[in-house]
């Protein structure tokens, strides 16, 4: 499941907004709700966004729950615009 912290939240709503006004927020919404729901039972992944130095684009970590209410790190990534293309991509 996403997990938007206070920093995270202000960075997604950005992020909305340009790719609204680019025409790309679908693409976006597609690759959100993937994280969203990512693996074979959401609840027990947790996938953090945060600021990444590209324009456009957000960093990815994502955490298991190891333990009840205890996560792990498990993989980083980003979630990327790209730029030719004009779509969205997640990366690891």
């Amino acid at each position: 499941m996403l997990h938007l912290d206070e920093l995270s939240k202000p960075l997604l709503e950005e992020l909305k907004e340009w790719a609204e006004s680019e025409g790309v927020l679908e693409g976006l919404q597609v690759k959100l709700d993937y994280l969203d729901n990512y693996g074979q039972d959401p609840k027990k992944i947790r996938v953090r966004l945060f600021s990444d130095r590209q324009e456009h684009c957000l960093g990815i970590t994502w955490e298991k729950e190891v333990l009840p209410g205890h996560y792990d790190f498990w993989m980083a990534g980003g979630l990327i615009f790209h730029k030719d293309s004009k779509t969205w991509g997640i990366h690891t």
